[in-house]
């Protein structure tokens, strides 16, 4: 789930102020005094649209370029940001290129040298529009081998380079309207041979083909069309450099120096050398290189982020980072960097680790002296490994030599640190500050700007001093990428004090903070581009495991692992919703909160019937939330409800069954009637579960152990009728990826009698849990699981599968479990295309005029002697090969034996997801899919033979959200 590498403040500033440059008379008029490219070394190829003179003004006062096509309008540049311009010259022996774009478009191919193998990329460019694909740069006319051409694309609200049949890597985020300084690496000899950087922030490779980039292959073009006729780049392309990456440091830095002097880009401080190494540090390379390592603590080389035994480290920049946590806290060293002269005012560096000064610490000297020093942030249990900003200002020390020296003396917690991106910079960083704003919860919800990738900022909410609320968040300095919430009902009318640790001096977030009756932005609820339109999701950030799913007073009550604070894991709640049907979900509010005993893992449900644990308080019996508190260590707890599950108060004496073992958690509990009393099921460590009794959900004693191989984690345990014969059962016990054992269970001990067997063949299932009290008379045992698909440029990230049936079925290889899709989909069912008794030839297609995105398709199929029967949906191939008797979907695959010649299959499709099912649920492939927009087809086909489709019925699904056009 990682996403993009983040921006941080200080690079958005960057390119602010290089927008700025771009605009500055005052600067451009300098530019006489600027090294020229006529004399700087290595300069393989230099394109600039600075010579106003040959730029052709329109009315509306813009100058147009135009690319080897002929067609105007492409590229287009304002005058006023023309750049001094470099005469059609040989320089440094090299067949310099330059272009006007209104004359001869591009002067001659751009042709790098013979035998360049190795070179970087700058390019200087301002995209004015978002949305659809966009060429900025790219290789002419003839195709390259192995590659269509080479192309740095926009796309969207976002860029990369192409090397792979126009496979466009959108890997780097921009704002229409900035300045963005691009850096390209390339290297033929290395197998990643390209790296791209953006206003300083490292990504990562973008091509696995070497050679892919080759530009002298037929030259260089600006502004070219793409296969998509009409998609150019509108915005301002100001300047490309290429030269030679094997240059010795010195000359490194002139080239550099010219970019920085003449767009003020701060080049010095923050952009990679031509050989891979930053002008002042950073540490992406396999090595140290120049720097000296001593003792243990820092390894062979930089890390490559967290290190074994390790919390998630974040907020260093690129792929590696200096982290002094190799073989432990008890590991000491130092680390020492090569000389280096002091030229600009303050040094900036990411920081995090230990804060013992003197012993986790990182020092500037001179002259041998301190005169410097910075540690991380933490000197308490619990903590956090993210590397925030710090600076120092050095102009006292301008021309002086200085050496960093990153010391790890501690061996004790917390006894190591972590830094990266040591930088040079004429700008001062915001300082981070505490910051506080006071306010009445007046309105429902409390508004919350979040910025994807931005550092995460400790937020909390006191109520008369004390804390109610504390969380994580990405929090938006400025414009954010969408609005959290938090429920301020229970708050209401209460004086509270926002508080927000370390934000920048200059940040806007708490003045962006406000209240409001409705969630902001829900205009587009659940109407958004990825949103699932019949699988459950959560109204705003992240969800996991399902939990406590459990069946009371006419509902289905689903709680889930979420993070209401961001798209990604952390902060964990449990989330609530309840459903009367299975498919239309009411969200209430969050069930469980974290508190001291740590944040709110998986567990169960169940209703006290019995009222055996004595809390009930009203006529109606008590529900009860099993939960893992996941501090440090451990520990199981509950918590109760008495208004169906409305409100929830957790049991002042909790935890009720204390750190065990391992990371022990994620009880599931279960009525025994037979003896009257819970059982639950508890993962230990590795492979390992337990089971344990109590009289009371308070009181819990350990009955026997539970070895599933190859899973770990979210126990599932429950009794099933084989073959729906009530008078013979089995047990089912599972893990996270849904391997089970079947067996039989006495009260005391789970016997297996086989397994583990896979109940499912896909790739977006995992933790999944059944329904408890089901009425007898339904008497389903009903599944949901996680549905781990991402779901990027979204506010909200990953679902819950479709609710599906399981039966237990006697089979040649003895019991199985079978999966259907519970029949509740059936009230979702539109408009209906079906098909009998029809013959089907390679090239037919029955469902050629069936478009859409949401179907339920059910099909039986005679094989006859095809090779292969099948369907493609939106792009998607969904194939039964015949004579290996598999079911297939996108690399995953099932063993499905046919049945007197004939398969079943039956595909649920959404907007993110495809879950496919064989033969009455002897295989189920829950698939994740974001298929192509524009891709609404449906295809049913054979090969290498004739098939009979007895019967093909494709219903149109309405949207469960009540969304217009769902269908």
């Amino acid at each position: 789930m990682n996403s993009i590498p983040p921006q941080n403040a200080l690079l958005c500033v960057i390119a602010v102020l290089l927008a700025v440059a771009a605009a500055n008379p005052a600067r451009r008029a300098a530019a006489a005094e600027l090294p020229s490219p006529a004399n700087l070394p290595g300069l393989v190829l230099w394109l600039d649209a600075s010579d106003a003179g040959t730029l052709r003004e329109d009315t509306k006062g813009l100058s147009e370029w135009r690319d080897k096509s002929g067609k105007g309008n492409h590229v287009r540049q304002s005058v006023e940001a023309s750049r001094p311009a470099l005469g059609k010259a040989k320089q440094n022996g090299l067949n310099i290129v330059t272009f006007d774009g209104a004359t001869d478009y591009l002067t001659g191919p751009a042709v790098l040298p013979a035998g360049q193998r190795a070179f970087t990329f700058v390019a200087v460019w301002q995209p004015h529009r978002i949305g659809g694909a966009q060429s900025v740069v790219e290789q002419a006319e003839v195709p390259m081998r192995g590659s269509t051409r080479a192309a740095l694309l926009a796309v969207g609200g976002a860029y990369g380079f192409n090397g792979e049949s126009n496979d466009c890597h959108t890997l780097v985020p921009f704002q229409p309207n900035a300045w963005r300084l691009t850096c390209l690496e390339v290297n033929d000899a290395d197998p990643q041979n390209v790296a791209i950087s953006d206003n300083g922030t490292p990504y990562v490779g973008v091509t696995q083909k070497p050679g892919a980039l080759k530009l002298g292959t037929s030259g260089l073009a600006v502004g070219r069309k793409l296969a998509t006729d009409g998609e150019y780049l509108q915005g301002d392309l100001a300047e490309i450099l290429i030269y030679d990456r094997a240059l010795p440091r010195e000359k490194q830095q002139k080239m550099l120096w010219y970019l920085d002097r003449k767009w003020g880009l701060d080049c010095l401080g923050w952009l990679q050398s031509p050989d891979g190494r930053a002008l002042v540090f950073d540490f992406e390379g396999e090595t140290y290189g120049d720097w000296k390592a001593e003792g243990e603590a820092f390894g062979p080389g930089p890390a490559r982020g967290t290190l074994p035994g390790q919390m998630p480290v974040t907020g260093f920049l690129g792929k590696g980072l200096v982290n002094s946590f190799h073989n432990g806290d008890g590991a000491t060293g130092k680390l020492t960097s090569p000389p280096f002269v002091l030229e600009r005012k303050y040094l900036s560096f990411l920081i995090g680790g230990g804060k013992n000064p003197g012993d986790t610490c990182m020092n500037l000297l001179v002259d041998g002296k301190a005169v410097r020093t910075a540690t991380g942030p933490n000197d308490k249990p619990g903590g956090s490994e993210q590397l925030d900003w710090q600076q120092w200002d050095v102009s006292d020390l301008a021309g002086k030599t200085g050496t960093f020296q990153i010391v790890d003396r501690a061996t004790g917690g917390w006894g190591h640190i972590n830094a990266d991106h040591l930088i040079q910079t004429d700008r001062r960083l915001p300082v981070l500050i505490d910051q506080t704003r006071e306010l009445t919860a007046e309105k429902r919800y409390l508004n919350l700007p979040v910025k994807n990738g931005a550092a995460k900022r400790l937020m909390r909410v006191l109520l008369e001093g004390a804390v109610e609320r504390e969380f994580e968040i990405e929090l938006a300095d400025a414009e954010p990428d969408w609005w959290a919430f938090m429920d301020l009902a229970p708050l209401k009318g209460k004086a509270l004090t926002l508080q927000v640790e370390r934000l920048p001096d200059d940040s806007k977030a708490l003045e962006l903070v406000e209240q409001g009756d409705t969630i902001k932005g829900a205009e587009d609820l659940y109407r958004e581009k990825l949103r699932p339109q019949f699988h459950f999701t959560t109204r705003r950030g992240w969800n996991n495991d399902p939990n406590g799913l459990v069946f009371y007073d006419g509902e289905y009550h689903l709680f889930y692992q979420h993070n209401p604070y961001g798209i990604n894991w952390g902060n964990m709640h449990w989330g609530h919703a309840v459903s009367k049907d299975l498919l239309h979900w009411e969200e209430l509010p969050w069930a469980l909160y974290p508190d001291k005993l740590g944040p709110m893992f998986s567990g169960s449900a169940v209703v006290d019937w019995n009222n055996t644990a004595g809390m009930q308080t009203g006529d109606q019996p008590a529900m009860f939330c099993i939960y893992t508190a996941a501090g440090n260590p451990a520990v199981q707890c509950i918590a109760a409800s008495n208004d169906r599950g409305r409100t929830w108060t957790k049991y002042e004496k909790n935890p009720v069954l204390p750190h065990l073992v391992g990371g022990n958690r994620d009880p599931k509990v279960i009525w025994y009637a037979p003896e009257k009393k819970w059982v639950m099921a508890l993962f230990l460590d590795g492979n390992t579960y337990a089971l344990f009794s109590s009289p009371d959900l308070k009181q819990w004693e350990r009955l026997c152990a539970v070895e599933v191989p190859d899973t770990s984690e979210c126990p599932e345990f429950f009794e099933i009728a084989l073959d729906g014969n009530k008078q013979d059962t089995r047990w089912v016990f599972y893990g996270g990826n849904g391997h089970y054992l079947v067996g039989r269970f006495d009260g005391k001990t789970f016997t297996p009698e086989s397994g583990p067997h896979p109940l499912h063949h896909g790739n977006c299932f995992y933790a999944s849990q059944t329904f408890t009290d089901i009425p007898p008379e339904d008497g389903r045992r009903i599944l949901i699981a996680w549905g781990t698909v991402g779901m990027p440029g979204m506010p909200f990230n990953q679902m819950m599968s479709f609710p599906v049936e399981l039966t237990l079925r006697t089979t040649p290889e003895g019991p199985r479990l079978f999966v259907v899709p519970a029949r509740e989909v059936e009230k979702l069912h539109g408009r209906a295309h079906t098909w009998k008794d029809a013959a089907l030839k390679e090239g037919d297609n029955l469902l050629a005029g069936v478009t859409g995105d949401l179907f339920d398709l059910r099909a039986d199929i005679t094989l006859g002697d095809a090779q292969q029967v099948g369907f493609v949906v939106r792009g998607t191939p969904v194939t039964y090969d015949v004579p290996h008797q598999t079911l297939s979907c996108r690399g995953s695959s099932a063993t499905l034996k046919p049945v007197n010649g004939t398969v079943r299959l039956q595909l649920l499709v959404d907007r993110t997801s495809l879950e496919v099912f064989g033969n009455g649920g002897a295989a189920y492939l829950p698939r994740g899919v974001i298929p192509p927009e524009a891709n609404k087809s449906l295809e049913v086909f054979t090969k290498g033979g004739s098939a009979t489709v007895n019967s093909l019925e494709v219903y149109e699904l309405q949207s469960a959200w009540g969304v217009a056009g769902g269908g």
